[in-house]
């Protein structure tokens, strides 16, 4: 059976039925319906099936298994990746990185400290998955990031050099994932933001939540 996490439900044809976005490991987001007594809670692992031809399939079967349980700053964490992956990641565009890493990230919420470093490899995968992944080794132009050499980013092109923006030795740290060094973080939190704000149409509603408790 497929093994699936749900998304986003929503109620459906004014009955007992639910349009669910589920997030899949061979097929990526779909979209199904599902009837009540079927119906999974938010961050639940599921497997089930469903037919393989339609717009719309109905779910024939659901085993899930115990609810994480989420709470406070874990919730907002995930309703946050929700958001994300139902906003930029396309219908059926499967990636087993993706989807293992946000499974890693679900289970280990409650129990780790640092959900900011967890956040940043998460965005960074999924905008690189789409085509949108941030070079943080070299600029818009081709040329190497270097030390003490400042840059900015700009949606859509890259880093490009500027002397009001961030040292080149922090972003060669992103890339190498030293997320200890101290900047590192507010960096790579502020360049991602810029790069998902350029691959959205709306603004992201959990990340508010997130500023808000941060």
């Amino acid at each position: 059976m497929k093994h699936w996490w749900l998304l986003r439900r929503e109620p459906f044809g004014g009955g007992s039925d639910w349009l669910c976005t589920i997030f899949t490991r061979d097929r990526g987001l779909v979209k199904v319906v599902c009837r009540d007594a079927h119906l999974p809670e938010m961050h639940q692992p599921c497997c089930g099936e469903w037919p393989a031809l339609g717009d719309l399939p109905r779910l024939r079967t659901c085993e899930a298994s115990t609810p994480l349980g989420l709470s406070g700053e874990a919730l907002v964490c995930a309703l946050y990746m929700d958001e994300l992956l139902t906003t930029i990641l396309p219908l059926y565009d499967p990636s087993d990185e993706l989807f293992d890493l946000y499974s890693t990230i679900l289970t280990t919420l409650s129990d780790n400290e640092r959900v900011d470093v967890w956040l940043r490899m998460f965005e960074q995968c999924l905008l690189s998955h789409c085509g949108q992944g941030i070079h943080w080794t070299q600029t818009a132009h081709g040329a190497p990031v270097i030390a003490g050499t400042y840059y900015l980013f700009c949606g859509g092109e890259g880093l490009i050099e500027d002397p009001d923006g961030w040292d080149g030795e922090i972003l060669l740290a992103i890339a190498d994932g030293e997320f200890t060094r101290p900047g590192t973080l507010s960096v790579a939190r502020q360049v991602l933001r810029i790069a998902i704000d350029y691959a959205v149409s709306r603004p992201i509603i959990s990340r508010e939540l997130l500023i808000h408790r941060s």
